[in-house]
């Protein structure tokens, strides 16, 4: 299959017959690609190597998996994204320095190889964190008030109050949870430290895809995707 994005464009909201899936092939991401709040991106395909700056501004995805094959991103990932999921093998050096802008509506899933984030990972506190990591990674960890007796500090997951832990839950290995509760900066994010193997990564077990011929590099695209709960597909 040839690198490039799948994306759901809908042309009318109010009219779901101008709803049409489309295929750009390229390796590149172009910058400020589909800046359209109307615009669902379905999948990011392996070999694709690069995302210009503020290539994913103003669109959506369900579950977005960031592919192995990225090697350059030129600024900030910033996406409505409910499950922003990065490949197990990729190299998360490659966002070092960049923002993951989501929401605390979002789940976010590292890589395992993930050891150090100690940069201002997320300008916004993430709902929920997938982390595989054995040993819990590097956070960054800066102060940043005390008022009336609450101290904010900065950490890699955005600010962070003493009286509040503002993400609904951490998923780790189930023989670090340990761990990670007794780390002086995750412990900060959370009470609910749960069994990785608890957290469900979704419906869709497999997906088919097959493309009709375009113009240039457009194409348009049919995914045929099976679901875990019923075996039917849609």
């Amino acid at each position: 299959t040839a690198p490039g994005v799948i994306y759901t464009v809908m042309y009318d909201e109010t009219q779901p017959e101008t709803k049409y899936t489309l295929y750009f092939i390229d390796t590149v991401v172009p910058g400020e690609f589909l800046q359209n709040n109307r615009v669902t991106i379905n999948s990011i395909s392996e070999g694709v190597v690069k995302l210009e700056n503020d290539a994913l501004v103003g669109t959506q995805a369900d579950e977005l998996v960031i592919p192995a094959s990225l090697k350059t991103v030129d600024s900030d990932i910033r996406i409505s994204s409910k499950i922003l999921r990065f490949a197990d093998d990729f190299d998360f050096e490659v966002m070092r320095d960049k923002q993951i802008d989501l929401s605390s509506e979002s789940t976010l899933i590292l890589p395992p190889s993930v050891t150090d984030l100690n940069w201002f990972l997320s300008p916004t506190q993430i709902g929920t964190i997938v982390c595989p990591s054995q040993t819990p990674p590097l956070l960054y960890n800066e102060p940043h008030n005390k008022r009336n007796g609450v101290t904010t500090i900065y950490t890699s997951f955005g600010l962070v109050a003493s009286n509040k832990k503002p993400t609904r839950a951490i998923y780790v290995p189930a023989d670090s949870i340990s761990a990670y509760r007794a780390h002086p900066v995750w412990s900060k994010l959370t009470d609910n430290f749960l069994p990785i193997e608890e957290f469900e990564y979704g419906l869709v077990t497999k997906a088919e895809i097959t493309a009709t011929a375009g113009d240039g590099s457009w194409v348009g695209v049919n995914v045929n995707a099976r679901m875990e709960d019923d075996g039917k597909t849609g």
